[in-house]
This record gives C-alpha cells, sequence and structure tokens, in this order.
C-alpha cells in the first residue's frame, strides 16, 4: 500500500470521531427535546414502576460545554403512602465538558440541584416506598476499571445544592424525622485542586454542619494515590472530626488519620434515633488511625464515656 493510502487512511480513523461528533452536535442542537418530553417521563416511568412527570423546562445546548436544564419534576409515591408524590424537584442544571468523553473523562464544571422535597416511608407492614421496579436484572456488572487498572471518577468542579426537605415516617413505630439542607456547596477551582465541604441544615430542627476540604486524584490509579482530608462535622450537638493523609494504592490503601468526637450529652441524637443512642452524659474521644492492606490499629486512644475513661490501643487484621 502507497503511503499516499496510509495517509489518507489514517486521516480519516482520526477524524471520524470527530465528524460523528459535529454531526451528533447538530443534530441535538436542532432537535427540540419538548418534543420527547413524554416519550422521556413513560421510559422512565417503566424502568422505576411510578408515575414520572416533567412538567417545566427540557433544553439541552450542546456545544464544547454542553448544559442540560430540567425544571418541575414530580416521582409519584407507593399506593398506600400518605403524599401522592414522593419526590419532587424544583430544578436540576448541569453543564459537561463535551470532548473530554472521547477518552472516558467525566468533566462536569458545574451542577445546581434546587427545590427538592422528598418522603421516605414504610407502612405497618414495614414496606418502605422506596422500593421501585428493578430497571435491570440482577446481574454483576464490569468493571469501569481500563486495562491498567485505573478507575476514573467524573470530575464535578462546583456542585451546589440548596433548599432540600427530606421528611422520614416509620409506619410501624411512628417515629418522624424532619431534616433541612440549607445548602450544600461542594466544589474545586480545578480537577487537581482541593475540593472544599460547606453544608448547612437542620434535622429535627437542630443545626447540622459539615465543613472541610480534600483532594480527590481524577485518577484513583494502582500505581498510588494520595488524599490529604480535613473535615469537621455538628450533628445534634454531636461534634467529630477526621484529619491526615490517605495514600499507597487503591489495592492498598494506607490510611494515617486523626479522630475526634465529642458531646456533652446525647439527648438530641437519642430524640431522633430512640433507644440505639446511649443515654450517656457526656463523650469525649480521640485516637490516630492508622491501616494498611493486612491491619488497622488505634492508637494513642482516649476514651470519656459519662464518668468513665478508657485509655488503650486497638488493632484489627484485616
Amino acid at each position: 500500500m502507497s503511503k499516499k493510502w496510509i495517509l489518507i487512511s489514517l486521516t480519516v480513523v482520526i477524524l471520524l470521531p470527530v465528524m460523528l461528533l459535529i454531526i451528533g452536535v447538530v443534530v441535538l442542537n436542532t432537535t427540540d427535546l419538548k418534543e420527547h418530553r413524554d416519550t422521556i417521563a413513560e421510559h422512565i416511568s417503566q424502568a422505576t414502576g411510578r408515575q414520572l412527570s416533567l412538567n417545566g423546562e427540557l433544553e439541552l445546548n450542546i456545544s464544547t460545554i454542553s448544559s442540560i436544564v430540567v425544571t418541575d419534576i414530580a416521582l409519584a409515591n407507593a399506593s398506600w403512602a400518605s403524599e401522592p408524590e414522593m419526590l419532587t424537584i424544583k430544578r436540576v442544571e448541569a453543564r459537561i465538558m463535551l470532548l473530554p468523553l472521547l477518552t472516558g473523562n467525566i468533566q462536569i464544571p458545574h451542577f445546581h440541584l434546587e427545590g427538592v422535597k422528598a418522603l421516605a416511608e414504610t407502612n405497618a407492614s414495614g414496606i418502605s416506598n422506596w422500593m421501585l421496579a428493578k430497571a435491570v436484572d440482577d446481574e454483576v456488572v464490569a468493571d469501569d476499571a481500563d486495562t491498567t487498572g485505573a478507575m476514573k471518577l467524573p470530575w464535578i468542579g462546583e456542585m451546589n445544592i440548596v433548599d432540600v426537605e427530606l421528611n422520614y415516617h416509620d409506619g410501624q413505630t411512628g417515629k418522624k424525622i424532619k431534616s433541612r439542607l440549607d445548602h450544600a456547596r461542594i466544589g474545586a477551582s480545578d480537577k487537581n485542586a482541593q475540593t472544599v465541604i460547606d453544608i448547612v441544615g437542620k434535622v429535627n430542627n437542630n443545626p447540622l454542619e459539615i465543613h472541610g476540604q480534600l483532594a480527590l486524584p481524577a485518577d484513583l490509579a494502582k500505581s498510588g494515590v494520595e488524599v490529604p482530608i480535613e473535615l469537621q462535622a455538628s450533628v445534634l450537638d454531636f461534634k467529630a472530626s477526621v484529619s491526615g493523609l490517605i495514600t499507597g494504592t487503591t489495592d492498598a490503601p494506607v490510611a494515617d488519620l486523626t479522630l475526634q468526637a465529642n458531646a456533652k450529652n446525647l439527648n438530641k441524637l437519642r430524640q431522633v434515633f430512640g433507644e440505639a443512642v446511649p443515654a450517656i452524659s457526656k463523650i469525649n474521644f480521640n485516637a490516630k488511625l492508622n491501616s494498611n492492606k493486612s491491619k488497622l490499629k488505634l492508637s494513642t486512644m482516649a476514651l470519656e464515656l459519662g464518668e468513665g475513661r478508657i485509655d488503650g490501643w486497638f488493632t484489627l487484621d484485616t
């Protein structure tokens, strides 16, 4: 075969995916998704076994940074449930980088979720309303890892979730939990920057806060990872923090973390979770957590429970 034909063949092979992508962009940009709203809703309804309603916007804009906007979404509840709708969403918006998809990389610079109301409940027989129809048969799904063993995680630059209400009702015990998420802002300026976490809400009108930062590599490859962690949480007067570093590989991670937790009492936790939480006047916990593929160790451990105190270490062979 002549060099000319080799060059032509290589050019076609290289340009064909790009040409198909351009054709796809043109087709999608000229397609009004609103015309297919009922078809999309019907397919999802069949997959979940619940009626899905798409009553608002349904827009898709295709470019190098594509965007999709869906508003006024509602998913029907179980027939026996106390409310007609299990889930309603006011607005979902996302932007996704188109070209990285050609190499299997999912990059989402922006994700916004707003106005969510969700009801999770069980009936007197203990049946839950979140048990949906199976969309696929129960079978083992192949791993997404590539031939080198690297697991490519989607990168989300900025995730903003606001105005979320999640209520739970146990039909057997009558217990109710009302939670609200005022905002959850999780984001990083680029793939190599640390992810900043800022979550504020309430559980049964008691404050809930989670703040911190951690660095997640875009590829968790077998060659090694390095994940610095610094997180603080405050839930129902219970405060906890984790700081340190996770290194090693996905098959054999190595953790070097400092753990802290304290609460003046567990009364508010008992109000929400009942007798599963012990009636202790106070709790203080400090420890170093070190782990590798075969061993987990808690060292310099100090635990105060009420008037009692435990100091020591703990090792577990895994």
